[in-house]
């Protein structure tokens, strides 16, 4: 099961990261290797990352975890999971592109 699972992650890891390459005006990242997660510097104006996760829950139904929330070093990022479906990346996706433009 466990190389099922690799397989099926590195899947979802490739999708997530040619998705926020279409939003490089955005975000900016480093291309996980061992986590479930990416983790992208936010280059958008914004007053916090809380508040640009909370803001962008509420005006695209899209949820990230604001970086703040692990630590100072965090701040002006936000956490990526791509343990869910490929389906849920891309809608969520889809949505970011329509909200910030392609």
């Amino acid at each position: 099961h466990v190389e099922e699972f690799r397989t099926i992650l590195g899947k979802r890891r490739a999708l997530i990261c040619e998705r926020l390459d279409r939003l490089s005006h955005v975000f900016q990242y480093a291309r996980p290797d061992g986590a479930y997660y990416v983790f992208p510097r936010l280059l958008v104006e914004h007053e916090s990352s809380e508040t640009f996760a909370k803001d962008l829950l509420f005006d695209t139904k899209v949820a990230v975890t604001p970086g703040g929330a692990f630590g100072p070093s965090g701040e002006s990022h936000v956490r990526m999971a791509f343990c869910v479906d490929s389906d849920t990346i891309n809608l969520s996706f889809d949505r970011l592109e329509e909200h910030f433009g392609v």
